[in-house]
């Protein structure tokens, strides 16, 4: 059957030094600015009469980057491995041994 190929590319984006950074470290921190950028003008045009101020939206952001860690981490070890977790709680800490869900070839 021919299908589209799916697109071998390299993970890392760039390297300075020892440090990678990886595309889908700059997809998530794409996310996060946009969605900040995009909340923030909502709020400037909107949200005269909301709960949320800008002010909260800013002391938010961390604890919504933590949040999807951590879940995108849960989700990686409950559909990929839970057994080997299971077994090695502390691997569950090695983020840079896996880390985030990947769906692809």
């Amino acid at each position: 059957m021919n299908g589209i190929p799916f697109p071998h590319l390299d993970p890392i984006a760039f390297s300075v030094g020892p440090l990678q950074i990886h595309w889908y470290a700059l997809a998530y921190l794409t996310g996060f600015l946009g969605g900040w950028f995009v909340s923030a003008r909502v709020l400037k045009t909107w949200g005269k009469d909301s709960v949320l101020k800008a002010d909260a939206l800013e002391d938010m952001l961390p604890w919504v980057v933590l949040g999807v860690i951590l879940g995108g981490r849960i989700g990686y070890i409950l559909v990929y491995n839970p057994t080997l977790y299971l077994y090695n709680k502390l691997d569950a800490l090695k983020l840079w041994q896996g880390g985030m869900s990947f769906h692809g070839d």
